[in-house]
């Protein structure tokens, strides 16, 4: 899973589909619901704590043993 940031501060060099701001990886799961929480990298925090918010985009890849992976991606807004 990624999360990725779009503001002008972080995405920085024109990237199109936002820069990585934190990631997390899962080698397994199980079918239900999950729990997660993913650390933000120094940048992103600054950003947070400079304007009291964040918008980012989530983007999940399931990659199943056998099949094809599947990208899901929110938007959320982080407040401070």
């Amino acid at each position: 899973m990624d999360l990725l940031a779009k503001s002008a501060s972080l995405a920085s060099g024109g990237h199109a589909s936002g820069v990585r701001v934190g990631k997390l990886v899962r080698s397994h799961l199980r079918a239900g619901k999950v729990a997660f929480s993913v650390a933000l990298n120094g940048r992103a925090r600054a950003a947070l704590r400079r304007h009291r918010r964040l918008a980012l985009s989530v983007r999940i890849v399931i990659q199943p043993a056998t099949g094809s992976a599947v990208t899901v991606t929110r938007s959320v807004v982080l407040h401070a």
